[in-house]
């Protein structure tokens, strides 16, 4: 669904950033507790090892699919709060002995970095977007004599009093 989303919404490989409404990131923080908790439930019942844990990684996970689809710069957040919980459970774990685990430590760490960088590289779109809005806005609020209806009938009767085609009497 995100795919095809963002297809509709490229315009010359750029795709166009969505701001969300503060009503739309509330319903979608509520959903993701009252999921977390839920999950968290199943997990802890099920005898699952950091139940709260992996429920908050499922559902931020999650969430910042949902930004991702919805185009919005939150999506970023999302990741970076995932790969901070991805790195903790997988730091407990190798605290617990499996040194094995190390390797995700690692790759947690790069995709943090690849969150932080997401953010700058959206923020800098964003930036271009605006600017882009404004000139276009400027453009079009100026006048256009080809299209100013009243300056074209102002001209008309000119041309038509000149050639004795007047019409005011």
């Amino acid at each position: 669904f995100a795919l095809i989303e963002w297809k509709k919404n490229t315009e010359e490989d750029f795709v166009t950033i969505n701001h969300l409404k503060a009503k739309e990131i509330i319903i979608s923080i509520s959903i993701s507790l009252v999921a977390t908790a839920i999950y968290a439930t199943i997990l802890f019942f099920i005898k699952s090892e950091y139940p709260i844990m992996n429920a908050c990684l499922t559902v931020v996970y999650l969430l910042g699919n949902y930004f991702a689809y919805r185009r919005s710069q939150l999506q970023f957040l999302g990741w970076i709060l995932y790969d901070i919980l991805f790195i903790v459970i997988w730091g407990l774990t190798a605290i617990g002995g499996d040194y094995g685990s190390i390797i995700f430590l690692i790759g947690g760490a790069s995709e943090l970095v690849y969150g932080a960088i997401g953010i700058f590289s959206w923020t800098k779109i964003e930036k271009q977007q605006q600017n882009l809005s404004v000139k276009t806005a400027q453009v079009l609020s100026k006048p256009n004599p080809i299209f100013d209806i009243n300056k074209k009938q102002s001209k008309m009767s000119t041309v038509a009093k000149k050639n004795g085609l007047n019409n005011d009497k």
